[in-house]
């Protein structure tokens, strides 16, 4: 287990892992609406999920193994601030969550010679890859994203002149339009924070906002194919996601 780039396999072991499997339910809510005889009801979508690492920790004695416990592996798994981590677990070292120590270490088995224990962290919903895919001349080119999720990318290419820019997820109406009098420079396309970057300044007002369209605009899972109107020479990076 790695959680923070802090390598813990030299003093534990993983034993188990229960939580990834479990997609977490949408939860009903209430709206609040001041004066509202019949407050409406929602359902929202759980953005994180409960991640429980049974671990043993193996010593020459109940003492040296608490020391370890102490000095070796609760610093890290009490967290000094609120900041999402990566986490790897070791049956799947491709792969990394976002997570938290709830700061909580529950002793489930306590013996002269070894210890087991629980450490759960609070992981956001997805699971990412922990190496980056990029894909290049990806106009009108039918590419793969092997994750079970839309994963979320940046597209970088650059312009050399023109005043009109249109790039579309194919098969969708997921659009992005950009619109200036000279849009000659290198542009970013930022799918997460849904920005625009020209020359890497920000630059969303250079977007056509009745012509663009960011809902759905991510790598789907499965194919995929983004066109880009006049032709341009672009690149994808992303990280897979698995839910």
């Amino acid at each position: 287990m790695i959680y923070n780039s802090i390598d813990l396999n030299s003093v534990l072991n993983v034993l188990s892992v229960s939580g990834r499997d479990v997609i977490p339910p949408y939860s009903l809510v209430r709206s609040n609406l001041p004066k509202a005889e019949n407050p409406m009801l929602a359902y929202k979508k759980n953005e994180e999920r409960s991640i429980i690492a049974k671990c043993i920790v193996k010593g020459i004695s109940k003492s040296a193994i608490r020391d370890t416990i102490r000095n070796s592996i609760a610093p890290y798994l009490y967290p000094s601030d609120l900041i999402y981590k990566s986490l790897i677990l070791s049956d799947e070292p491709t792969k990394e969550w976002l997570a938290i120590p709830d700061g909580e270490i529950k002793i489930t088995d306590d013996n002269p010679r070894y210890c087991v224990f629980e450490a759960s962290f609070i992981a956001k919903l997805y699971a990412l890859s922990t190496a980056e895919t990029t894909e290049t001349g990806i106009n009108g080119v039918v590419n793969t994203n092997s994750g079970t999720a839309p994963a979320l990318g940046m597209i970088t290419f650059s312009i050399t002149s023109g005043t009109s820019q249109m790039i579309t997820l194919f098969g969708t109406t997921s659009q992005i339009k950009l619109e200036d009098t000279n849009l000659a420079g290198n542009w970013e396309i930022d799918m997460e924070n849904r920005t625009v970057k020209k020359n890497g300044v920000l630059a969303n007002n250079k977007t056509n906002f009745s012509l663009t369209n960011w809902q759905g605009f991510v790598v789907p899972a499965g194919a995929y194919q983004f066109d880009f109107s006049p032709a341009q020479n672009a690149m994808l990076t992303y990280k897979r996601r698995w839910l």
